[in-house]
């Protein structure tokens, strides 16, 4: 799909109809590739694609529910490549993340917010490949708890995994750091 709003939109207003599958989709230059609101239980991507996006996977449930997950995934984007709230029990595998080239505002790799907890980001990488000043952080935690982040590979990332508003208890073990930019910082405001 190309040059659309949003590529592919899951609202869901049925409590209990839930489990979907994505599996070797692809969008191109979209403002949002995967759209969920509503109960969204249960939502699994693997080998998916989503170049020039501003949000690759952005999740509004409205109330904390379990399970997304992102798997062997590659999404180009100008602001966040995943954007959830209130999702717990999140996998993220192996994701290659990019901040576009061309990106003229700052990004971050994930965001989870709100609530969202014991969420896991295993491996795959987060870059930077804006040629604009721009700023990059790998993982925001806000007011988002108990969560894993393992083995990412952060590149030209200013901040590795931030934590705001209350976000305790995040585990960050080490990945690679590459092309690290002056100044740059594993952690901010408070990490561990």
């Amino acid at each position: 799909l190309t040059n659309m709003s949003v590529c592919y939109n899951v609202n869901n207003t049925v409590f209990g109809l839930t489990n979907y599958l994505f599996s070797n989709l692809r969008c191109n230059a979209a403002k949002t590739a995967f759209n969920f609101n509503g109960y969204i239980e249960g939502i699994f991507c693997s080998h998916c694609l989503a170049v020039a996006v501003n949000v690759g996977f952005y999740a509004r449930p409205g109330q904390a529910v379990p399970y997304l997950g992102l798997s062997q995934s590659h999404i180009d984007f100008f602001n966040a490549g995943v954007d959830i709230q209130y999702i717990s029990q999140g996998s993220f595998v192996g994701n290659l993340l990019y901040h576009r080239s061309d990106a003229t505002t700052n990004g971050v790799c994930y965001n989870i917010a709100l609530g969202a907890g014991q969420n896991q980001i295993i491996g795959g990488e987060c870059l930077n490949a804006s040629t604009a000043p721009t700023t990059l952080v790998g993982v925001n935690f806000d007011n988002s708890s108990n969560n894993t982040v393992a083995d990412m590979v952060l590149s030209k990332v200013d901040t590795g995994v931030k934590n705001v508003n209350g976000s305790t208890g995040n585990i960050y073990r080490r990945g690679q750091w590459i092309n690290i930019p002056a100044g740059a910082g594993e952690f901010g405001n408070g990490g561990s």
